[in-house]
């Protein structure tokens, strides 16, 4: 499942994973074209925050309060 929230003119996209290891998929490449993502995030239980690609992190569930919408790490 993916949500997108449009702030400022920027589109950021967030999906949500079960899984402790995400991986990219081809639908999160088509997300980011079709919906003219700048970035999106993939949340998960882990613990781990880390790049999965220029345009997509895995973010730790317990970090999404404290995320800065802004430009990606």
């Amino acid at each position: 499942m993916a949500f997108t929230c449009g702030w400022r003119s920027r589109r950021w996209g967030f999906e949500f994973k079960c899984t402790d290891a995400p991986r990219t998929t081809k639908s999160m490449h088509v997300a980011l074209d079709d919906l003219k993502l700048e970035h999106l995030w993939v949340v998960y239980p882990g613990t781990l925050r880390y790049p999965m690609t220029e345009k997509i992190t895995a973010l730790p569930l317990r970090e999404i309060g404290t995320l800065e919408l802004k430009a990606p790490p």
